[in-house]
């Protein structure tokens, strides 16, 4: 071989050593972290007289393995419609009374299927993804309180459960103009 052809020959193995950039792990176990809400008001449907608090949250989702999401036809053994596994979200309401956070047992329909449309192919089957869900309050939902928080977490197809945690303090009758990112740490 010649000179001028050992050169590209060692010049195109340089480029391929730096051009491979190792993948990033992530755990299997999905990973949740809170970012923003945002508060909008909407008619009533029965009563548009009254306003409805739409209240959005949004979070960031990383799976190690992809394994997020639930399609149409996933509906059978653990992930059947009585089954608790049919959702992958699952959101609690808390309520503030006298500075204290107290689950709202009576709240129901707050869960989501998070959909398959997530489960990563290829190679690199890490997820990394940003996901927002709205919960809508109705009139009397505020009656007696005027702040909130939804406690969250999610579950993989592997029935691996991330941590719950919970979005910042939302008062009631503020309509913000956009997200109001998280507090804290």
């Amino acid at each position: 071989m010649n000179r001028i052809n050992m050169f590209f020959l060692w010049a195109l193995l340089a480029l391929v050593f730096v051009g491979c950039e190792k993948i990033k792990s992530y755990p299997e176990v999905p990973r949740v972290e809170y970012d923003a809400y945002k508060v909008s008001l909407s008619p009533d449907i029965l009563q548009p007289e009254l306003l409805n608090y739409d209240v959005t949250f949004k979070f960031r989702v990383e799976d190690g393995n992809g394994d997020i999401g639930l399609g149409q036809g996933d509906t059978l053994g653990v992930f059947a419609p009585k089954s608790k596994y049919y959702f992958n979200l699952f959101v609690a309401l808390y309520r503030k009374v006298n500075g204290v956070y107290v689950k709202d047992a009576n709240a129901t329909g707050w869960n989501w299927r998070l959909s398959d449309k997530m489960i990563r192919t290829g190679g690199n089957k890490t997820l990394i993804a940003d996901v927002e869900k709205t919960n809508t309050l109705l009139p009397d939902d505020f009656t007696a309180v005027d702040t909130v928080r939804f406690e969250f977490y999610v579950v993989d197809r592997a029935l691996n459960s991330s941590d719950t945690i919970h979005t910042d303090d939302i008062p009631f009758r503020v309509q913000t103009d956009g997200y109001v990112k998280k507090t804290g740490n």
